[in-house]
């Protein structure tokens, strides 16, 4: 099994392969490095890496800390990664704004969205038409957001939050065609139409859309590339939840205020609920169609709710940031199974590996479910795996150190589905019932904890230090590398393109 990883220090992704030597132990190498800016600019390292299968190509997304979004592929009959798209043009303000969300909806379109509102939604299956891509503006405070495509009425709906910012709903028409509007006008006059956004600062220039489409200007101001002219479309919340502000403000000293903004947002498919989690450890249900208000409310862990995601049509599955993770019931508005006292906070990046579908006994007061991984990189630079049984026991697999650098990304090389890539390596060594919390962390082979050691700095044997040199030469032996680039198979016999292969041999010294 390959992981990709997010070095923060080598701004470069990590290629990792764990294997099972045998039922408790297991073999870690780092097989490369891809992706290695060419320039040596601070603020460029790579914050999230997405993998995704799309019209039987794998694809490869990786967001970097300046904004720009790069996406590769590889087809069927190739045996690399090739880079597709370089997007830049991705914030407001080069200096000041953020990507806080990047993801894929429908596994048709690829979107973004900054800090300061700036929301982008690309066509992967229309990637060279002229409206591949459409930016829309939304109100700026962003920490989270969600999306969800209605098929029946082909529009997508737009769930956000923030710090200081209350739930705020948007709708965004596919069909809309604003092209047909312009081309009514009479083209002898002047079109001169300013469409504002509400905002809570003064209005800017960038939030102001100008046009100007008369024909005494061709001279000045040259064509556009097509016969439409690219804007950016506002949009404003047709739905804001309210929260009074004796809820909003806690007074933890004096001096000081500290405010309860929503720190990770869901849309449920199938009903009308929104499911919102805290920075104070409140779970919250909205719903829209009815009220403004809360429907439900309950606090569920002292630190923030993260990492909402719907399992089913009723339960959900979230995590604090710290130790906990929950399933929950929407209907009966109760917790079904509590996992605590977890080793995989607090967390740069976690991720659930679900199985493919949950089952419910006859009574429907009892779920049952294959076991669920979770994938989570620490701020203490640690790569951690869970199981989670549906008996509400929990497995620690692996918690190492593997980099030098902090983790802010990880997930896995895509050639099957990673739950059964996960199901492959960890399982098939269940045991019987136990009791409601295990710790059982795999070991690890003398080669694999001589590769962390060196790594993070710390003495070791000599013999140990041998194994490593061996390691490495050992991977760099089955790596084949030229100038540009480096062919590597990966479990199932695919390849992979390696940019700026670095050979680690500094890790030897």
């Amino acid at each position: 099994m390959n992981i990709l990883l997010a070095d923060h220090q080598r701004r470069s992704i990590r290629v990792v392969k764990l294997s099972k030597r045998s039922s408790e132990t297991l073999d870690i190498d780092i097989k490369g490095e891809i992706c290695r800016p060419t320039t040596t600019l601070p603020n460029n390292h790579v914050t999230k890496i997405l993998t995704f299968k799309f019209q039987n190509n794998f694809h490869l997304v990786i967001l970097r800390s300046n904004g720009s979004i790069q996406l590769y592929t590889k087809t069927a009959n190739s045996k690399y990664y090739t880079l597709f798209k370089d997007w830049k043009n991705n914030l407001m303000n080069s200096h000041t704004d953020m990507i806080v969300a990047l993801d894929v909806l429908n596994n048709q379109y690829l979107y973004s969205c900054s800090r300061d509102g700036k929301l982008i939604i690309r066509d992967l299956i229309n990637d060279d038409a002229d409206k591949s891509y459409e930016v829309f503006m939304l109100m700026d405070g962003i920490g989270k957001i969600d999306l969800k495509l209605d098929k029946f009425t082909n529009t997508i709906s737009v769930a956000t939050c923030g710090k200081n910012s209350d739930l705020r709903l948007y709708t965004i028409d596919l069909e809309l065609d604003n092209a047909s509007k312009g081309n009514s006008k009479d083209p002898d006059q002047s079109d001169l139409t300013y469409v504002q956004s509400f905002r809570n600062r003064p209005l800017r220039r960038s939030f102001t859309t100008l046009s100007l489409e008369a024909p005494f200007l061709s001279a000045v101001i040259p064509p556009p590339r097509n016969t439409e002219r690219r804007h950016s479309k506002v949009l404003t919340p047709y739905w804001q939840s309210i929260t009074p502000l004796y809820e909003y403000v806690y007074n933890s000293d004096p001096t000081d205020q500290i405010s309860q903004w929503m720190s990770s947002v869901c849309f449920v498919k199938g009903n009308d609920y929104i499911i919102c989690g805290s920075q104070m450890g409140e779970l919250i249900i909205y719903n829209p169609v009815k009220d403004i208000s809360p429907v439900f409310k309950k606090r569920i862990s002292q630190f923030s709710i993260q990492n909402i995601e719907q399992i089913d049509s009723d339960l959900i599955i979230f995590s604090d940031s710290m130790s906990r993770i929950i399933i929950f019931s929407i209907s009966k508005r109760k917790i079904v199974l509590q996992f605590s006292q977890l080793d995989f906070g607090p967390f740069l990046h976690l991720k659930y590996i679900l199985p493919h579908a949950f089952r419910r006994k006859t009574n429907d007061q009892v779920v049952t479910f294959d076991d669920i991984y979770v994938l989570s990189t620490t701020i203490d630079q640690r790569l951690v795996v869970y199981k989670l049984t549906d008996s509400g026991s929990s497995e620690l697999l692996l918690s190492a150190k593997i980099l030098k650098g902090m983790i802010f990304s990880a997930t896995l090389l895509q050639s099957v589905s990673e739950y059964d890539q996960f199901r492959n390596l960890f399982g098939g060594d269940d045991e019987g019932p136990s009791a409601p919390t295990i710790i059982k962390k795999r070991k690890l082979s003398s080669n694999s904890y001589a590769l962390m050691t060196n790594n993070n700095g710390s003495g070791h044997s000599q013999k140990s230090k041998m194994s490593f040199i061996e390691t490495q030469d050992n991977t760099l032996a089955n790596t084949s590398s030229s100038s540009s680039q480096t062919e590597s198979e990966d479990d199932n016999g695919e390849s992979f393109e390696y940019t700026n292969v670095e050979k680690h041999k500094e890790a030897t010294k």
